[in-house]
């Protein structure tokens, strides 16, 4: 027999209790092989391979302590004390195992070995002890495989059994069988190809965004060179407003007669002098061409000037007066009434529409 940290010794795992049948099985080989029939012998041997706290509480049961006990009472009593006999497995221990990996997830084919193994070994045992239905045990192990992994086995089990009835579930072989095909399966391959649609095909074109520019986070406030600009923009509008307004066109239907006294503030033309044959004052008129367009900054329009020596002192008021309301219109030329002062004689000489000036 081999001592205890050989090779070829028996271990066993106190945290483990599955693990109690093995070590059992262990032994039971050794002591064919060693030729050990003896109960009293084969309890030594099954203690001595243990840890000494593991030990001691072994050899403190009656089983070993009394020599009538065999050694089969002995492993029997040890397996029930360690639920390897009843009990072994339960629900809770199934759902322990499934709520681990769904977690984890199950992400290459070791991880699926080692949880079938585990699974099948435990609801193996459910089955057996009337605890789990075997509709339960392919829905318990469908969990641990997210929604893409579940519906890509569902797609592998119609193409492999086309003949399964859809209302009765797949055991949990075919179900490892089509798990481990696509876990064996590149992940880009996994995915379902979907088909190129016209907008995927058009090519992408640069487009050219202008620059905008920013503005800076005090532009609420004018500065002085913004305001000298819009000051500047805003005279030049309504000079060229008022300048365009004074312009007026005029037709003259007949010139201005105003007696000699007031010709003082005008500007006249070289006097031409004619004689009038019906009497015998001589009268002198400086004609002007009236400008058909004044502007604001044109001078007062000039007036013909009559001058004549047998005007009263009235008449020569009312000329004076008649001058000074109108001397003061510097943007409208007044069309003045035929005078009604003057002979009638002299009335009927003067034309009432001159085109050029006359000369009497």
């Amino acid at each position: 027999m081999p001592v205890r940290g050989e090779r070829s010794a028996p271990t066993f795992d106190h945290d483990q209790p599955s693990t109690l049948r093995q070590y059992f099985a262990q032994l039971d080989r050794l002591f064919v092989r060693c030729a050990i029939t003896s109960s009293l012998e084969k309890k030594d041997f099954a203690t001595s391979f243990l840890k000494n706290d593991i030990a001691d509480c072994w050899e403190a049961l009656p089983e070993f302590i009394d020599p009538a006990k065999t050694y089969t009472q002995f492993t029997y009593r040890l397996l029930d004390l360690y639920n390897q006999i009843t009990d072994r497995y339960t629900i809770h221990d199934l759902a322990r195992l499934v709520s681990d990996h769904v977690q984890t997830s199950i992400r290459s084919l070791q991880d699926l070995s080692a949880f079938h193994l585990r699974y099948n070994t435990i609801s193996a045992y459910l089955i057996g002890q009337d605890f789990l239905s075997l509709r339960e045990q392919s829905q318990q192990y469908l969990r641990v495989f997210d929604a893409a992994q579940q519906s890509q086995i569902d797609l592998r089990l119609q193409i492999k059994y086309p003949q399964h009835l859809p209302t009765c579930l797949h055991s949990i072989d075919m179900i490892f069988e089509a798990a481990r095909w696509i876990l064996r399966v590149p992940t880009a391959q996994n995915a379902i190809p979907t088909r190129p649609t016209a907008y995927n095909a058009l090519p992408t074109v640069p487009t050219r965004t202008a620059a905008i520019p920013t503005i800076p986070h005090d532009s609420a406030f004018v500065t002085t060179q913004q305001l000298d600009a819009i000051l500047l923009t805003v005279s030049t509008i309504v000079a060229a407003a008022i300048a365009s307004s004074n312009i007026i066109q005029t037709n003259y239907v007949a010139s201005l007669i105003v007696p000699v006294s007031a010709k003082s503030g005008l500007t006249s033309s070289p006097a031409v002098s004619i004689p009038i044959a019906s009497t015998s004052a001589s009268t002198t008129i400086t004609s002007v061409s009236l400008p058909t367009r004044p502007t604001a900054a044109a001078s007062i329009p000039t007036v013909p000037t009559i001058v004549t020596a047998s005007l009263t002192e009235t008449e020569i008021r009312a000329a004076e007066h008649y001058y000074e309301q109108t001397k003061r219109v510097h943007y409208t030329v007044p069309v003045a009434p035929a005078p009604t002062t003057i002979a009638p004689d002299l009335c009927q000489l003067i034309p009432q529409n001159p085109a050029a000036p006359v000369v009497i």
